[in-house]
This record gives C-alpha cells, structure tokens and sequence, in this order.
C-alpha cells in the first residue's frame, strides 16, 4: 500500500526544497519550520511526508543552494539570519515556531539591512521667483526600492548664476 501512495505522490520522501516555494502561503513573508512541515500534512496535493523530520533536509538543500534563507525569531519580533547560499548541516536544522524560512530576497534584506539609497524631491525641477514660496516633498527609498523614512529634511535655498533660486 505504501509503495502505492508513494508511486502516486501522495506520500513523499524529503520534498524538493522547489515544492516548499511553490506551495509557500502568500501572506507570509516568513514561514515556521514548523508551519512547512504541518503543511505536508493538511495541505491537499503538497503530499504526506513518510518521515515528518525529512522536511530538515529539504530546508538544509534549500539554504545550501540559495533557494531559502534559515532564521531564527528574536525577542522583539525581528529575524536574525542563521544561513542563506552556506552549508547547513541537516541535524542543524530546527523544527519549531521559533525558527524561520525566509525567501531570498527577504534573506538578503537580513544579510544588508535596508538603508536609505535615493531621495526624491516633488515637483522636480521648479523654478521660484524671488519672493515666492513653493511646497515640496521628500520621499527616501532603500536599497531594495522600498520606501524608507528619512526623517524631516532640512531646506534651503541660495542664489546661483543667472539669478535662479535653487534648493540644496
């Protein structure tokens, strides 16, 4: 009967780390060890697992090949990356609520924290008479392309050549 269930994949070996991305849940930006592994076993069509710790190898080939990023949940609700693209051993690996897969582009923002990149100033290009007053925005963005809170900026403006006002 096993060998049935396994021959139509709904009982699975150690899934590809490929199958937890495709079945990642879309609201999460972070999934519990733990949460993957429930998964294979209330989620039609992921498969049942044969073994419920065979997802540690999964995760362990998924974190050595770049596919996933491998880490653990802080006190305060952030992340502290444990391994991203680097060998992970598969005894290493935690099942538990406390441990996280991350995607990789969430595991590189924990590699480099985001910092503000780019500023843009709205309207661009304005040109103010003498006497005048304008409103202007700011707008900071990461290095990733997200927006990033840059505070209140600092405005002035001078006198260059051919009389125009300029902001600096």
């Amino acid at each position: 009967m096993l060998n049935r269930l396994t021959g139509d994949d709904l009982v699975i070996g150690a899934p590809s780390p490929n199958k937890l991305t495709h079945w990642w849940p879309a609201a999460l930006s972070a999934w519990t060890t733990k949460g993957a592994r429930d998964a294979f076993f209330s989620t039609p069509g992921m498969g049942i697992l044969r073994r419920p710790d065979a997802i540690r190898r999964s995760i362990a080939d998924g974190v050595s090949r770049g596919d996933l990023g491998y880490a653990r949940k802080k006190t305060n609700d952030t992340l502290e990356l444990v391994a991203f693209k680097s060998p992970l051993a598969e005894d290493a690996v935690d099942i538990s609520d406390d441990v996280v897969i991350v995607r990789p582009d969430e595991a590189a923002k924990l590699l480099e924290p985001p910092r503000l990149a780019r500023v843009q100033v709205s309207p661009d290009g304005r040109e103010i008479l003498p006497g005048e007053a304008a409103a202007f925005s700011v707008t900071g963005f990461n290095q990733y392309g997200d927006p990033f809170e840059v505070g209140t900026p600092a405005w002035t403006s001078g006198r260059s050549r051919g009389g125009r006002s300029g902001s600096r």
